[in-house]
């Protein structure tokens, strides 16, 4: 008899907790951070923000110049919101524009994205993207970035090399790069250097709480330049659940073409690499930038 009620009352705890959506092994459950939690959430999202879903609109997207296209046959440009499914049954769409940080999650509110007109143009549509935030685009364009670099131009994606050239030439910024980790450890007389001393989920933290987003380049279709732009470490210890948001520059793989991704921290920090890609000496190893205006 006390066992039958022991398992009624067992059964009636499991039930209880199941209708309040809470679990009994988390006693200290924040409803913030439900499945749902940035579902048209007022408290992390713009006020006055619609209910609908705003991820799918465009006001999220820098303007591209009617003059401007690297490739009239290719870049994602051409795809333009051609592969949306708005009630996507795979992927759950946030309207990372809009979306503040709140909790755990920090995030560079209202960062606007671009999709890149050329095969190879990543690196510059990054570009544009950092000279938008910092109110520094002016008159450049994806087509003037590309003709800025010194190193000389291939049918690839740019190199870090590349990169630091146009940001030379655009001048009044200061960068901060994986050139200047490899030089640092060369004069310690380091010659094998464990990167993730330098790039690690502190410092992508401590630049968003600075607002500086960071530049980062991997293997994804050949080899693609993402501006990292929003970390969440879901509130554990365990970087196996952390998550990073970045711009994408050709996002025509997740059912909305808004210029936004998410990456696994843990397949990033396994495997921070472009697989030589570039030639060895522009560099294929943990390849990032920060840049912050002078």
């Amino acid at each position: 008899m006390l066992i039958k009620k022991l398992r009624f009352f067992l059964l009636f705890i499991i039930s209880l907790s199941l209708f309040h959506g809470c679990s009994i092994y988390n006693p200290n459950f924040d409803s913030d951070y439900s499945s749902n939690y940035f579902q048209f959430d007022s408290e992390f999202y713009t006020e006055g923000t619609s209910n609908d879903n705003n991820s799918y609109g465009d006001e999220m997207k820098i303007e591209k110049s009617s003059d401007v296209d690297l490739d009239i046959n290719g870049g994602a440009d051409l795809y333009e919101r051609d592969f949306d499914h708005k009630e996507s049954l795979y992927y759950k769409n946030l309207d990372f524009y809009n979306m503040k940080s709140k909790g755990s999650l920090i995030i560079l509110h209202k960062f606007k994205t671009y999709q890149q007109t050329g095969e190879n143009s990543s690196g510059e549509a990054c570009i544009l993207a950092i000279l938008n935030r910092y109110n520094k685009k002016g008159d450049f364009t994806e087509e003037k970035l590309y003709n800025l670099t010194n190193s000389g131009k291939t049918k690839k994606s740019i190199s870090l090399k590349q990169m630091i050239d146009i940001y030379d030439n655009i001048g009044d910024f200061k960068l901060y790069t994986t050139v200047d980790v490899i030089e640092k450890e060369r004069k310690l007389g380091n010659k094998n250097i464990e990167y993730s001393k330098y790039f690690n989920k502190d410092f992508i933290i401590k630049n968003l709480r600075d607002g500086v987003p960071i530049t980062i380049c991997r293997k994804e279709l050949g080899v693609q330049w993402f501006n990292i732009i929003g970390y969440d470490d879901m509130g554990t210890d365990s970087i196996y659940d952390d998550v990073i948001i970045v711009t994408n520059s050709y996002d025509v793989t997740d059912h909305n073409q808004d210029g936004y991704s998410i990456i696994s921290a843990l397949k990033l920090f396994s495997d921070f690499s472009t697989n030589n890609f570039f030639d060895e000496a522009d560099l294929n190893d943990f390849l990032f930038i920060t840049a912050i205006p002078i």
